[in-house]
């Protein structure tokens, strides 16, 4: 295995229980030097006491505090805890600060040295042994995260201009990775009521993604934008896009003239990275395949086909009340 292979798996190992530390390391690749890295490790854990506790501890919270362990039982952090006590028992280490707060910390492992994590759903972090070891670790994290962000902007580029937007009060958004327009949509059926469409025929708005935030616990993508309308005027809002069912999309966001939310149903690969539409017909390369629509009124019935290219093709059918379905497609 590789060097930042073991630092990027340690990363994770570090900042959970020994149990689970165990079972991440038996996930590792039989290399030649496996045997004696868990060696290396098992015999850190087993030997470690409060004499291994003795020095500097480097952190990775977000304000870098510096845990100092004295050979007389007593311990300073210069930004977490007041200082105070410590004791050690098994690979538990307790912590009792001057105001009489207590914290744990578990004895883990990085790289064959030792490691003290906090484990707090809101606040977790860990220990390293040197300054060096924290830095590979931060390295390894921030290559992680970038990867991360690169992969949901290239998502959400995909989700948002590939094919177009409806909303339920008539209009169609089409978006390109700069710019969306807002249309009056032919094929809804209040599509000509003066009451319902007294508008522009098209709106173009010019907008930049600020940021991605994925949702932890909602199929979600909450985006920050800068919006700029045909007048010249800035904003900055928020597009939220989200997963309603099987292939099916929702976009929600005030910026949008006429109407805040819509859908549509589109089939993507998240493998081919997403393009603009511009480039798309430069380059004659096709989108995944877009899904088609059918809006039910009581007029005949139709459906819309959307092309690769994002062109529109409308088909009319109509239903003979007299015929059944089964008996009306083998007559045609």
């Amino acid at each position: 295995m590789t060097k930042t292979g073991r630092i990027l798996l340690a990363v994770v190992c570090a900042t959970i229980s020994i149990s689970a530390l165990t079972s991440c390391k038996a996930n590792q690749n039989a290399a030649s030097d496996e045997s004696s890295h868990t060696a290396a490790e098992s015999e850190t854990m087993n030997t470690f006491d409060s004499h291994s506790l003795v020095g500097s501890w480097f952190s990775d919270r977000e304000n870098g505090d510096i845990l100092t362990f004295n050979e007389d039982g007593t311990f300073t952090s210069s930004a977490w805890l007041k200082n105070g006590t410590f004791s050690i028992t098994g690979k538990t280490v307790y912590l009792t600060d001057a105001l009489g707060m207590k914290k744990t910390l578990s004895v883990g492992s990085y790289e064959g040295s030792a490691t003290l994590v906090y484990s707090d759903e809101s606040s977790g972090h860990t220990y390293y042994r040197t300054q060096a070891e924290l830095n590979e670790v931060k390295t390894a994290r921030e290559s992680v995260a970038a990867e991360e962000q690169a992969f949901n902007k290239d998502a959400v580029m995909k989700i948002l201009t590939t094919g177009e937007w409806l909303s339920t009060n008539g209009f169609t958004l089409s978006m390109t990775d700069t710019s969306f327009t807002v249309s009056k949509n032919e094929s809804h059926p209040n599509y000509g009521k003066p009451a319902e469409f007294d508008f522009e025929p098209n709106v173009t708005y010019r907008y930049q993604i600020a940021s991605i935030e994925r949702g932890t616990n909602v199929d979600a993508f909450f985006i920050k934008v800068k919006v700029t309308d045909e007048n010249g005027s800035e904003r900055d809002t928020e597009f939220t896009i989200g997963l309603k069912g099987d292939n099916t999309y929702t976009l929600f966001s005030y910026a949008i003239p006429y109407a805040a939310s819509f859908t549509k149903t589109v089939v993507l690969d998240f493998d081919i990275g997403p393009m603009s539409i511009q480039e798309t017909q430069q380059n004659r390369t096709e989108y995944p395949t877009v899904a088609t629509y059918a809006i039910e009124t009581e007029a005949p019935k139709e459906t819309i086909i959307v092309h690769p290219d994002g062109s529109k093709e409308k088909v009319r059918r109509i239903r003979r009340v007299d015929v059944s379905d089964s008996s009306e497609s083998s007559g045609n």
